[in-house]
C-alpha cells in the first residue's frame, strides 16, 4: 500500500495461462488496429481502457521500471504517455555500470560484457578497453557497437596490454600480457567527446574532469601541457594505448554510428561535475635527494647539481654509484626512472621517464627538447613494497575523505602502467585487491 493506493494481484489457477494487464492491453490494440505494429496506436488508448493496471501510481511504476534493462525500457516508454513520463524520470538518473569478458573472440566478448550489465537508465556514454589480443578483429567493432548500443551513445576506448574490469558479480580482474579481455563501462550522464592534438585543444573553464586517451604517435607531453592550460580547474586522468607493438596500439571514438581508429591523435572526454576525486600512486624508491639539471643536450643529462651547490660531472657515474651504494640488490630487471618536476615545484606535478642508458650520459627515454636546464629531477626505482605501501595509503585517505563527506562513489576509472601488475609484484590482482579493500562495491 502506498498512500491511498493499494495493489492486489490475482492469479488464475486454471489450466489456461493468465495474461498480464499489459498483454490484455496489447491484444485489445491488435483487435482495434488489425496490425502487429502497436507503438503508433497504443497512445490512443485512454487510462480507463487499461483495466486494473491504472491502479499503479507513478511511484509503484517507477520501482518496477527501474528493475528493467534500458534496452527493454525503450519499448516500455512507448506504451502510453504515463509510462513515458515515468521512464523519462528513470533516464534522468546518473548510473554507472561495468561489464567484463575474457572470451577469445571480439564478437563474443562485446556481447558477453554488455549483456551482463543490468542498467535501467539509458546510457549516453561508454568507455571500452580491449586487449591487443583482439587487434585483428577491430574492423568488426563498428557493427558490434551499432548492434548493441543506440547511435546516441558516444563510445571511447583504446587497446591495452593489460585490461582491468569488473564482472557481473562485482569482482575486479587484472588480465595482463595481451591475453583476451574486454572491459566496458556504461554511464548515463551527458559528456562531450572530442579529438585532440597538441595545437587543437578547446577551452572551457567549466569542465571539472577530463579523461584523456592518447595514441602511440601522439605528442603526449605537449598535449598534456595544452590540456592543463585550457582546463585549469579540471581533474585530468588517462592513459596511452598499448600493445605488443606500436602498430597494434590504437585509440578509438564511436559516435553517430561511425567508428574512428586513431594512432596520432588523442581522445578527450569532458565532464562537468562528475568526478569527485583522483589520485596518482607513485610506488617508487628514491635514490638520494632532488637534483637540478645544469647541462642537457637533446635527451641527455650530462651535469647535475644538488641543493648544497655541489655539481656532478659527469652525472652518470655519480647516479650509478649512488644506486649501487644505496641498493645492493639492484638489477636491471627493475629499471631506473627519472622524475622531472614541473615549473610550479609541486611534488605531485611531475613527468616520469625511463632511463635508457647510464654509461657516457644519462640517456632519458623522452622526446628531444623536453629536458631543460634548471629543471628539478630525482632518480627512482619502482619496488613492489613501496608500490603497495603508497597505494594503500592513498586509497585509505581517499576512502576516509569520501565517508566524511557522505559520498558513495558510483564507479572509478583505473589507468595502470604496464610495468606494474605481475611484472612488479610477481602475483596477480594486487592493485585491485587493495582497491576492493576500501571500495568494495565500486565498479571499475
Amino acid at each position: 500500500s502506498t498512500g491511498s493506493h493499494s495493489l492486489t494481484i490475482y492469479m488464475n489457477r486454471g489450466k489456461k495461462r493468465s495474461r498480464s494487464p499489459t498483454e490484455d492491453l496489447a491484444r485489445r490494440v491488435k483487435r482495434r488496429t488489425g496490425k502487429k505494429e502497436l507503438n503508433s496506436k497504443i497512445e490512443e488508448i485512454s487510462d480507463e481502457d487499461q483495466g486494473p493496471i491504472k491502479l499503479l501510481n507513478n511511484d509503484i511504476l517507477y520501482l518496477i521500471f527501474r528493475k528493467i534493462k534500458w534496452q527493454d525500457l525503450i519499448s516500455v516508454e512507448q506504451v502510453c504517455k504515463k509510462w513515458q513520463r515515468v521512464t523519462n524520470k528513470i533516464n534522468q538518473r546518473v548510473m554507472w555500470k561495468s561489464g567484463f569478458s575474457t572470451a577469445t573472440s571480439l564478437i563474443n566478448a562485446v556481447g558477453e560484457a554488455l549483456d551482463s550489465i543490468t542498467m535501467s537508465s539509458r546510457p549516453s556514454f561508454a568507455a571500452l578497453f580491449v586487449s591487443s589480443f583482439y587487434y585483428h578483429e577491430l574492423s568488426q567493432l563498428q557493427n558490434l557497437l551499432t548492434k548493441y548500443l543506440p547511435k546516441t551513445v558516444q563510445v571511447v576506448g583504446c587497446t591495452g596490454l593489460g585490461i582491468i574490469g569488473t564482472d557481473a558479480n562485482g569482482k575486479i580482474y587484472e588480465v595482463e600480457q595481451g591475453k583476451p579481455a574486454l572491459s566496458v563501462t556504461l554511464l548515463s550522464y551527458p559528456v562531450t567527446t572530442c579529438l585532440l592534438t597538441a595545437d587543437n585543444v578547446p577551452e572551457d573553464k567549466d569542465v571539472s574532469s577530463v579523461m584523456l586517451l592518447t595514441g602511440p604517435f601522439c605528442a603526449q607531453k605537449v598535449l598534456v601541457d595544452s590540456v592543463c592550460k585550457n582546463f585549469p580547474n579540471a581533474i585530468i586522468c588517462g592513459g596511452k594505448a598499448s600493445s605488443s607493438g606500436l602498430k597494434k596500439s590504437v585509440v578509438f571514438l564511436f559516435r553517430n554510428g561511425t567508428l574512428e581508429l586513431l594512432q596520432d591523435k588523442a581522445i578527450g572526454v569532458l565532464f562537468k561535475s562528475t568526478f569527485d576525486n583522483a589520485l596518482a600512486s607513485k610506488g617508487w624508491y628514491q635514490y638520494g635527494n632532488v637534483f637540478t639539471i645544469t647541462e642537457t643536450t637533446q635527451n641527455y643529462i650530462t651535469s647535475l647539481k644538488d641543493d648544497n651547490g655541489v655539481e656532478y660531472r659527469p652525472a652518470p657515474s655519480h647516479i650509478a654509484r649512488l644506486i649501487e651504494e644505496t641498493n645492493e640488490n639492484y638489477t636491471y630487471d627493475n629499471p631506473v626512472y627519472v622524475v622531472v618536476y614541473q615549473k610550479n615545484g609541486s611534488e605531485d606535478d611531475y613527468v616520469i621517464y625511463p632511463i635508457d642508458d647510464l654509461e657516457d650520459e644519462i640517456t632519458v627515454g623522452c622526446d628531444n627538447g623536453i629536458l631543460q636546464v634548471g629543471q628539478r629531477c630525482a632518480f627512482v626505482q619502482q619496488t613492489s613494497f613501496e608500490a603497495k605501501k603508497d597505494l594503500e595509503i592513498k586509497f585509505q585517505r581517499c576512502s576516509k575523505a569520501m565517508k566524511e563527506k557522505g559520498i558513495i562513489p558510483l564507479g572509478t576509472f583505473v589507468f595502470n602502467c604496464d610495468a606494474r601488475g605481475m611484472r612488479l609484484h610477481e602475483e596477480a590482482d594486487v592493485d585491485s585487491k587493495i582497491f576492493m579493500k576500501y571500495f568494495k562495491r565500486t565498479p571499475v
